[in-house]
Formats: C-alpha cells, structure tokens, sequence
C-alpha cells in the first residue's frame, strides 16, 4: 500500500493490528467530509498518475527484458529467487 497510499494525502496508513488506528481514521472520515474528498480526489490523481496501463505494462516488459537478459548472460545464483529466478531451486 505505501505505493499507492501517501499518508495524510491520499489517505491514512494505519500499522497492522492496531484496531485503535483504524477506527480513529475511518471516524476522521465520517465526520470530515473535506478531507474524505480531498484525500479521493489525491489518490485517483496518484493512482491516474503512477499506475495507468501503459506504466505498469512498460515496468513489467522492462523488468522481464532484464531478468531475461541476466538469464541469457548467465547471471544466476545457485537458487531460484524473486531477485534471480533463472535457476532451478537446490
């Protein structure tokens, strides 16, 4: 969520497991109209902004032209991982 939530811009990031946090934010919204709108309004902008199709679409041919390329070039680990999967696991 840190991608797509600024806090106090585009909404609140509330710590797992704090109950308190949550309804302490969610009441904030009930009774503050304005900052409910502004907060949606900053995060379509944000989300418009960062995460239209053509972005992600360039990110993920970008980030597989390269993990293809490492894997051509021979760049692996001895294990599989998110960070180099060109490998199989041991």
């Amino acid at each position: 969520m840190i991608d797509a939530v600024e806090d106090g811009v585009t909404g609140r990031l509330i710590e797992p497991m704090r109950v308190d946090a949550l309804t302490d934010a969610l009441y904030g919204y009930l009774v503050d109209p304005e900052t409910r709108r502004r907060h949606g309004l900053a995060g379509k902008d944000r989300v418009v902004a960062r995460f239209s199709r053509a972005i992600v679409w360039t990110a993920l041919t970008n980030f597989y032209s390269s993990l293809a390329a490492d894997c051509a070039a021979g760049t692996t680990r001895r294990h599989r991982t998110a960070a180099n999967p060109c490998t199989e696991a041991a």
